[in-house]
């Protein structure tokens, strides 16, 4: 055989040679595809580790409103996917101007709730410029923060967390290892730091609606605690107590307003002035009367309209809204933040205290009213027991040092006199006298000095200083009066003397109308005293006139409950008069007629203790405000029984909401438990108030009154007297 050539021998070996590298070239090309697939499997398994965090850190946003849990998750979940040693969360305070650290993870040392300063170490420097930061060796870091001293890593990164302009707060990873975050791992802690603007945004706005409804539920509870408070000191203190807790301020406090003058009545900081007075337009208090709009500012100690009192005072931001009650401004309540307080108050603020303000001031003047009308019970209590003791004396002396007496006591005065008319000379003589005055049987003619002029007009006349007044007279020029006060005493329409009262200099004291009702109110008893002394066979009719001039007084407090609820205007005397016929037809007594028809006028006189929201509601009232309105029986016992001569007309006042089957207030009671004059006037009252319009409904016609009244007999009425009743009906109709 033929070998084969040297040519054919190298041709073969270059195929093989081309054969291997082929293969080598195909086996490295599969290992190169096989890695970038693989490369590829894993670099999406990790976008869809990332893609799934998201979407769990998504679900547990809807579902859970713990930002402090929600931090920590996305927290450890960044943690996780860039494989860090561990991480924090730092939250803006800007009442601090600081960053605080709110989650700390993958740190042995107890550092959560330490504070940064912006511009302090890594996070703080992303705060101060908004940027995120990288640092690959912290330990040897020139920034870095010495509340991180003791504890050793190298790899820092720190994001902002964002929510539109503004920086909430800073996300931070760490690892133990140098170098260990890239620009890649910046973008994916920017996605969490998103999410935890989000978290905390949520979380503000569920605690702002909360804090809202906490508060709604305090002036709500606030409010129900003032309308049963008729103490007017009490009632102010409380509402200062208040208003400091709606608020959560350092202190609060209120002015009442006097005139043109504001006086600071109650603070909650002992350590304040109470007492102190403003001018409308000084200071704030002065400036929110003035305009009657809320005001505050952020720092009162360097404020440039800040008042001269609180001088030295370490008072900050500062809240004032008016108190204003149907238009008329009651006072000025405020919040004040003071020491170390950087608290700065906000519009809700104001909003929120000038809520509660509008209903402390109808509480405030609630309790002025009852005060009023318990001060004026009182005094006519008094002036009863000072009539009584004084239709007790004959003798004319005597009930003319009585009267100068019990003049004296009852203004509160150091000098009081009386002049007697003489009827023959027609001039005024001196009969009784306590304090500086001229000697007794001093005589002066009508029109000479105080005396003469009231004597002469017959109208009562104050004097703010004597000394100065040009009609004074020549007889009082050496002794030192200031104000006086002088009223004629009237009997019948004629003219018996004059009573004055005065204060001596240097006392400021002014006689005011207050003083001027008193005073005439007690010169009417005064004259009828004299009248019985000088003509003791008319004693009879003197008392008659005692009786007129109390049930005129009874009458004129009807008249100003129904002024104040316009809805029973005229109610209370249509009431009275029915209630009397019923009486008679029954049988009552004539003596007895009397103390019915003074019940019957002040059957609705605990009425002026509810408060005008209740009483002047013209919705359905709620459980808790019914409750209130029943509570008018009660105010008008406590009223009443203080009055010797009411007590037997009381009866009405307080039982009159009783029912016949014991379904009624205030006791409850049941059938003929329920004092007869009650029980008439159950049916008068109920009656006219069917028959009369109301802004809820119209009156209703006799014949469908009538046909309810029968259909209350037993439950609501007593049969006897509701048999009468209806007979008198028709025969009225007839």
């Amino acid at each position: 055989m033929r070998k084969p050539s040297t040519q054919k021998k190298h041709a073969s070996k270059k195929v093989s040679s081309g054969v291997a590298v082929h293969k080598y070239l195909k086996s490295a090309i599969n290992e190169q595809n096989t890695a970038k697939r693989e490369q590829a499997e894993a670099e999406l398994l990790r976008q869809a580790s990332q893609l799934e965090s998201l979407r769990e850190i998504s679900l547990e946003l809807v579902a859970e409103l713990d930002v402090e849990k929600l931090l920590k998750s996305i927290t450890a979940r960044a943690c996780g996917l860039l494989q860090s040693s561990g991480g924090g969360i730092y939250l803006y305070r800007p009442a601090l101007g600081k960053l605080e650290l709110v989650v700390s993870i993958g740190v042995d040392a107890v550092i959560t709730g330490s504070y940064l300063e912006l511009g302090q170490g890594l996070s703080g420097k992303v705060m101060e410029f908004g940027n995120p930061i990288v640092v690959g060796d912290y330990d040897n870091w020139e920034g870095r923060a010495s509340i991180y001293s003791g504890i050793s890593f190298k790899s820092v990164v720190g994001v902002p967390i964002r929510r539109g302009a503004e920086i909430l707060g800073v996300l931070t990873l760490l690892h133990f290892q140098p170098q260990k975050f890239a620009q890649q791992d910046v973008a994916l802690l920017e996605l969490f730091a998103g999410y935890a603007a989000v978290a905390i945004h949520n979380a503000r706005l569920y605690q702002s609606v909360q804090s809202r409804l906490n508060q709604l539920e305090a002036l709500h509870e606030t409010s129900k605690s003032l309308s049963g408070e008729y103490d007017l000191d009490h009632l102010l203190q409380s509402v200062v107590e208040s208003a400091r807790k709606l608020l959560g301020s350092s202190t609060s406090s209120m002015y009442l307003k006097f005139g043109d003058m504001l006086e600071l009545m109650k603070v909650t900081d002992p350590s304040y002035p109470t007492g102190q007075r403003l001018r409308l337009g000084e200071g704030i208090a002065g400036r929110v009367a003035e305009t009657r709009q809320p005001m505050w500012v952020d720092d009162y100690s360097t404020w440039e309209g800040h008042a001269a009192i609180f001088d030295g005072m370490s008072i900050h931001a500062v809240l004032e809204v008016p108190m204003l009650y149907r238009g008329e401004l009651i006072g000025v309540l405020t919040a004040d933040e003071y020491g170390e307080s950087k608290r700065k108050f906000s519009e809700e603020d104001g909003r929120l205290l000038s809520l509660f303000a509008s209903q402390a001031a109808g509480a405030i003047h609630s309790a002025r009213l009852f005060a009023e009308l318990r001060h004026r019970a009182e005094e006519f209590a008094g002036l009863y027991e000072i009539t009584r003791d004084l239709s007790m004396q004959l003798d004319l002396s005597t009930v003319m040092v009585k009267i100068i007496e019990r003049a004296q006591r009852l203004l509160d005065t150091p000098c009081c006199s009386i002049s007697l008319y003489d009827t023959n000379r027609m001039d005024l003589e001196l009969v009784a006298a306590i304090g500086p005055d001229l000697p007794v049987g001093t005589r002066r003619q009508l029109g000479d000095g105080l005396a003469g002029r009231v004597a002469q007009s017959r109208t009562s006349i104050i004097v703010e200083d004597y000394q100065t007044w040009e009609l004074r007279s020549i007889l009082y020029w050496q002794i030192p009066y200031g104000s006086m006060l002088g009223v004629p005493l009237l009997y019948g329409g004629h003219l018996l003397g004059v009573l004055d009262v005065a204060e001596i200099k240097p006392s400021t004291r002014i006689f005011t109308e207050t003083d001027l009702r008193l005073l005439t109110l007690f010169a009417g008893q005064a004259a009828s005293a004299i009248e019985n002394a000088k003509l003791f066979d008319s004693l009879q009719s003197s008392n008659e006139d005692l009786t007129l001039a109390y049930d005129a007084t009874i009458e004129g407090w009807s008249r100003a409950m129904d002024l104040r609820d316009k809805e029973t205007e005229g109610h209370t005397l249509r009431v009275a008069d029915l209630a009397l016929r019923l009486a008679r037809e029954m049988g009552i007594d004539e003596a007895q007629l009397v103390h019915i028809r003074r019940g019957g006028l002040l059957h609705d006189i605990g009425k002026l203790g509810v408060p005008d929201g209740i009483l002047l509601k013209n919705e359905e009232l709620t459980e808790e405000e019914w409750e209130v309105m029943k509570r008018h029986t009660i105010y008008a016992y406590e009223m009443l029984s203080k009055i010797e001569y009411l007590k037997p007309a009381i009866t009405i006042p307080y039982f009159h909401h009783e029912k016949w089957d014991g379904t009624g207030y205030p006791e409850g009671l049941q059938g003929e438990d329920i004092p007869l004059e009650a029980r008439i006037f159950a049916l008068a009252d109920v009656w006219d108030a069917l028959l009369s319009d109301r802004p809820y409904r119209k009156g209703w016609s006799v014949e469908r009154a009538i046909e309810y009244i029968k259909s209350q007999i037993g439950i609501h009425f007593d049969p006897k007297i509701a048999g009468v009743f209806l007979a008198l009906i028709e025969t009225s109709k007839s």
